[in-house]
């Protein structure tokens, strides 16, 4: 997803979540959380000069070949808060 984005850019995912625990090397029991991604879309991009009054905002949307697995900051802040 970072090689078509940058920070700001509207994300739209399609797709299953899996989550999985494991021992990390010093024994504690760990959970990681990815996305299965099966279509993902991108959209506006705000700049930094623009203002509310003079932004229109229109989404162009991308689709991705086949599947794709990313690990998105926001769902792993999601998990570790409702783990």
């Amino acid at each position: 997803v970072l090689e078509y984005c940058d920070k700001g850019t509207q994300v739209s995912v399609q797709g299953t979540l899996e989550t999985r625990k494991y021992a990390g090397d010093d024994g504690v029991t760990r959970k990681e959380t990815r996305i299965i991604a099966t279509w993902v879309g991108f959209g506006y991009t705000p700049r930094r000069e623009e203002t509310p009054q003079n932004t229109e905002e229109t989404v162009s949307k991308t689709t991705l070949p086949g599947e794709v697995t990313a690990a998105v900051a926001l769902i792993q802040e999601y998990a570790q808060k409702h783990a």
